[in-house]
């Protein structure tokens, strides 16, 4: 069976949207069924692809929270912090 980079695998999953999910399914239900004979019945295989797909899109939001809200500077704070206390007025 080949060896994938979990690292890798995540990576190719964000950038293709999901995509590569797909294939990545695909090849490894033929490797689990080239070298044990045993084939998975679909629910396991749907139950697996639906975890990495709710893995795959927790991370999407995760980066995007990271990248809008990590880089915000004290200025641009005490510029939302005064709004909302003259919103309030």
């Amino acid at each position: 069976m080949q060896h994938r980079s979990t690292g890798k695998v995540l990576l190719l999953s964000i950038v293709s949207l999901t995509l590569y999910d797909f294939y990545w399914l695909a090849v490894t239900s033929q490797e689990l069924t080239r070298q044990t004979g045993i084939r998975l019945k679909r629910a396991s295989w749907n139950i697996l692809f639906a975890a990495a797909r709710i893995f795959t899109v927790l991370v999407i939001v995760w980066a995007f929270h990271v990248l809008v809200f990590a880089h915000a500077t004290p200025a641009s704070k005490q510029c939302q912090q005064q709004y909302r206390y003259n919103a309030t007025i």
